[in-house]
C-alpha cells in the first residue's frame, strides 16, 4: 500500500516501530510528506514497475529481513457462505459469468444497456452460458434494473441477480463457482482474482494518456490470474490534461459515466475472446491492455 497509508495505520495501531517507504522529494506530494512523519523508520523507495500488492510485500520484504514466500492472497469466509454460495448456482449451467455494474464512482461505471449488448453477443455464440450479477449499493441497483428492462429475457433465463442481496464474503464465495469475472474496476474485480478466475476488465482509464509511475491501471490491475483489460482509445477533452495527475486518467466526477463510456460492446466482447484464449493457455503474467479495437 501507498507510503502514508502505511503510515497512518502504524501510527494509529500504537506501535513503537512504525515502517513505511521513504518517498523521495521529486516524486512525493505534500500530504505524502506530512504523513511520513508518522513513521520512525523508512525504508528505500520501492519498484513502481511493480504490482500494488508485491510493493506492500517489499516493506514487509526489508522490514523482516526474510523473504514472504507465499504471496498468495486469500478472503476468509465461512463454511456457511461458502455451502450458501454454491447453493445459489448448482442450477446454473456453465459457463458462469461473473458480471458486476458497479464501482465508487460513476467514472467507473460502463453503462448497463451496454453491458446489455454484450451479455446477447455472448449468448449468441454460447447459448449454455449464464450470469450472475454481484456488487451492492443503490446505483448497483439502477443499473441492474436498466439491464433488466434492456434484456427482459435474458434476465429472467440466464442472470442470477444477486445485487444488494448478499455480503461481499459470500460474493467472494459466489466468485469461486463462475468461470470468469467480466465488469468494472471494483472490489469484487480483485476478489474474483483472488479466487483464481480470469478476469475481464472494463476500465475508465484512456490509452493515449502518458504513462506514469502511480497509474491505478499498472499497479492495482488483477493480480496472478489472465486478464484483459479494455480501455478507452482516447480521453475525453476534459481529461486530456496531463496536471494535476490524475491516477484512474478519467478525472471527471459527476453522476454519469464519461471515458468510460466510448468503449463499444464490440470491443469488450472482442476482448472476451482474447481473454478465453489466455485463459486456455494459462497466460498469468502478465496483462493484456486492450486499447485499439
Amino acid at each position: 500500500m501507498h507510503a502514508e497509508v502505511t503510515a497512518m495505520v502504524s501510527y494509529i495501531s500504537g506501535a513503537k516501530i512504525r515502517f513505511t517507504h521513504r518517498m523521495p522529494d521529486e516524486v512525493s506530494n505534500e500530504l505524502q510528506r506530512s504523513v511520513m512523519t508518522l513513521a520512525n523508520r523508512l525504508t528505500p523507495t520501492f519498484d513502481y514497475s511493480r504490482h500494488m500488492i508485491d510493493i506492500g510485500f517489499s516493506l514487509l520484504d526489508k522490514n523482516l529481513y526474510m523473504p514472504i514466500e507465499n504471496r498468495e492472497l486469500e478472503i476468509w469466509y465461512t463454511p456457511v457462505e461458502f455451502a450458501g454460495a454454491r447453493e445459489l448456482t448448482k442450477n446454473l449451467s456453465h459457463p458462469l459469468y461473473a458480471i458486476c455494474l458497479g464501482g465508487n464512482g460513476m467514472y467507473k461505471h460502463y453503462p448497463p444497456e451496454k453491458y446489455a449488448k454484450v451479455l446477447q453477443m455472448i449468448l449468441d455464440e454460447e447459448p449454455p452460458a449464464n450470469f450472475v450479477l454481484i456488487g451492492g449499493g443503490e446505483q448497483d441497483l439502477k443499473s441492474a434494473e436498466i439491464l433488466k428492462n434492456e434484456v427482459p429475457e435474458i434476465y429472467e433465463k440466464n442472470i442470477l441477480d444477486l445485487t444488494n442481496k448478499i455480503s461481499f464474503r459470500q460474493s467472494a464465495a459466489v466468485l469461486k463457482f463462475c468461470d470468469m469475472y467480466i465488469g468494472n474496476d471494483t472490489g469484487s474485480m480483485h476478489a474474483a482474482a483472488v479466487a483464481k478466475i480470469p478476469v475481464l476488465e472494463v476500465s475508465c482509464s484512456p490509452g493515449d494518456l502518458p504513462e506514469n509511475r502511480d497509474d491505478i491501471i499498472r499497479i492495482c490491475n488483477p493480480r496472478g490470474v489472465p486478464c484483459v483489460i479494455v480501455q478507452p482509445e482516447h480521453a475525453l477533452p476534459e481529461c486530456a490534461v496531463t496536471e494535476p495527475y490524475e491516477p484512474y486518467g478519467c478525472r471527471v466526477r459527476n453522476d454519469k459515466p464519461h471515458c468510460i463510456a466510448q468503449i463499444s460492446p464490440e470491443k469488450i466482447f472482442k476482448g472476451w475472446h482474447i481473454l478465453r484464449e489466455r485463459a486456455e493457455k494459462n497466460i498469468a503474467d502478465e496483462v493484456f491492455y486492450m486499447i485499439h479495437d
